[in-house]
């Protein structure tokens, strides 16, 4: 009678026991979903906000206006002297908002500013310092990419050899488009140019009459 009490006993502490540990990772996960789903709000928030910066720094300085902004790298300045600062070399593609071709390629210097709220509530508010030199940046930010890149585990390296295989179809794509484009703009204008000359032309002319 003992054993056979002893042995629900155990069933039932095994099956609580059971209970709790799903109960648990349930919770985990849950809160690894609303984690991520926040972090991702926060970070297209964060882009949208230092974008805006950086195409109101273009129109007051460079008169630039209208056009597309696509991220194209982010790295975070280490060492320390950015121990307690938030500073940021971005390199962004600009795009015609009407074309859709594109315009520049461009570097800048983003700094955002920190400041506590209360307790646990912090603000960032994003400036751009200034504009970079486009080749020495590329260079610069190569040579980091590659010091963190054997920092990495095996999958950081594996995405990151993905995200560069992707970013080179997509610059192949672009490239086309911007081939394509201007071959129906050179064949347009050798149309336009053609009309023009048998516009030009005596009707007489036109239908190989001789005077």
């Amino acid at each position: 009678m003992f054993l056979v009490t002893g042995n629900l006993q155990n069933g039932q502490t095994t099956w609580v026991m059971l209970g709790l540990i799903i109960i648990i990772v349930v919770v985990m996960i849950v809160s690894s979903i609303r984690k991520r789903k926040q972090d991702k709000i926060e970070k297209e928030k964060r882009q949208k906000e230092v974008r805006d910066k950086i195409k109101q720094y273009l129109k007051i300085n460079d008169n630039i206006a209208h056009k597309r902004i696509e991220y194209d790298k982010v790295i975070a300045r280490a060492g320390k002297d950015y121990k307690y600062r938030d500073v940021f070399d971005i390199v962004i593609k600009l795009y015609d908002s009407k074309s859709n071709a594109l315009y520049a390629t461009k570097a800048f210097e983003v700094e955002g500013l920190t400041k506590q709220l209360s307790k646990k509530e912090y603000e960032t508010t994003w400036k751009v310092n200034h504009e970079l030199e486009l080749e020495a940046t590329l260079i610069r930010l190569q040579k980091e990419q590659k010091k963190n890149y054997w920092k990495m585990t095996k999958a950081e390296r594996a995405q990151v050899r993905l995200e560069r295989k992707e970013a080179k179809i997509i610059e192949k794509a672009e490239i086309k488009k911007i081939k394509q484009e201007k071959k129906i703009k050179a064949t347009k204008k050798v149309v336009q140019n053609k009309n023009e000359v048998l516009i030009k032309r005596q009707p007489n002319e036109k239908f190989g009459a001789k005077k």
